[in-house]
C-alpha cells in the first residue's frame, strides 16, 4: 500500500488501527476506509447510546425513589407537541418501569490486529467484536473477491496455485 494511503488510514482511525499491520495493495484502500469508518462510527454510537440509556434510567429511578415522578414526567414531555402528551404522561406515571431503557452491552476497546490479503481476499483481524462488526467485516472481505487489489476496479479471482484478484489490466502474464 502506498505510504499516503497507509498513513491516511493510520491517522484517521488511530484508535482502531493503533497496533495493526496493513499488508495489502492500494486497490482495497476505499473498502478499508469505509470498513474502518463504519466500525468506528458504530462503536462511538453504541457508547453514546449506552451512556444515554444509563443516564435516563438513573434519572427515572431517582424520580421514582424520590416520589418526584410527576415533575420528571412534566420535564420530559415539556417540549412534546402532540395531542397525546397527557396520555404519555399518564402512562409514565401509571407504569414507570415500562419506560426503563435497555442498556446496550458495553463495547470494549476494539483494535485491529492485522489487515492482509490471504487466498486472494482481504483478511481483517480485530481483537473485540460483535455480530454487527463481524457482518461489516464479512461484507468488506466479500467485496474484495471482485475488486482488483492493485487499482480497485472490477476484477476477478485468477491464478492456479497463487490466487489473486485483478482486473484485465493487472492480470499477471505468467501464473504462479
Amino acid at each position: 500500500m502506498k505510504d499516503e494511503h497507509y498513513y491516511y488510514l493510520r491517522n484517521t482511525y488511530s484508535q482502531l488501527l493503533k497496533h495493526s499491520s496493513i499488508e495489502c495493495d492500494d486497490g482495497w484502500f476505499n473498502i478499508l476506509d469505509k470498513l474502518c469508518g463504519n466500525i468506528q462510527s458504530y462503536i462511538s454510537g453504541r457508547r453514546k447510546a449506552r451512556a444515554q440509556s444509563i443516564k435516563w434510567n438513573r434519572n427515572l429511578l431517582k424520580a421514582i425513589n424520590d416520589n418526584s415522578l410527576e415533575s420528571f414526567a412534566e420535564k420530559v414531555y415539556s417540549n412534546f407537541k402532540s395531542p397525546y402528551k397527557e396520555d404519555r404522561i399518564k402512562e409514565l406515571l401509571d407504569d414507570p418501569e415500562k419506560f426503563l431503557k435497555d442498556v446496550p452491552d458495553k463495547i470494549h476497546k476494539a483494535e485491529v490486529t492485522q489487515i492482509k490479503e490471504k487466498f486472494a481476499t482481504l483478511r481483517f483481524y480485530i481483537d473485540s467484536s460483535d455480530p454487527y462488526i463481524n457482518g461489516l467485516i464479512q461484507m468488506a472481505e466479500s467485496m474484495t473477491e471482485t475488486t482488483c487489489a492493485v487499482c480497485g476496479n472490477l476484477g476477478k479471482i485468477r491464478g492456479d496455485h497463487w490466487i489473486y484478484v485483478s482486473c484485465e489490466e493487472h492480470k499477471r502474464d505468467k501464473e504462479i
